[in-house]
């Protein structure tokens, strides 16, 4: 019998469950923890590493900046970063305001982290998918 194979970015996996996409709505100059399912804060397990392998931004005005992140807490509509922030990524652009940004990645959040989100420019809807090996 043959196995089946679910496949996100550059990663796969042979159990649909790893697969996770995380999102939030960020406001300009927050620091937001990713959800997922909706309304839940998500947190990596504690036997997993979650492998980012694609972001999509859409930001509110031209040239609305983000970043990824994670941390010890959760926070909401914050100023202040989580605590023990790592910052994980580069600055991603959405050039046109409204339009739909892809960033194909490779970026790991370590057990027990929330990742999350800051918006520097703009207010902006951020969507993360990745595995949790």
């Amino acid at each position: 019998m043959a196995k089946r194979l679910w496949k996100l970015g550059s990663l796969a996996t042979d159990h649909r469950t790893g697969l996770k996409v995380a999102f939030k709505s960020v406001l300009k100059d927050d620091f937001d923890t990713l959800q997922y399912p909706l309304g839940t804060d998500y947190r990596v397990p504690a036997d997993k590493t979650f492998f980012i392998t694609g972001i999509y931004f859409t930001g509110d005005v031209a040239k609305s900046i983000m970043r990824v992140l994670y941390g010890d807490d959760v926070v909401t509509a914050s100023a202040t970063p989580p605590t023990n922030a790592v910052y994980i990524s580069p600055f991603f652009e959405a050039p046109v305001a409204g339009i739909h940004e892809h960033h194909e990645t490779f970026i790991s959040v370590p057990a027990l982290k929330y990742p999350a989100i800051e918006v520097q420019t703009g207010n902006g809807v951020i969507e993360v998918q990745g595995i949790e090996i």
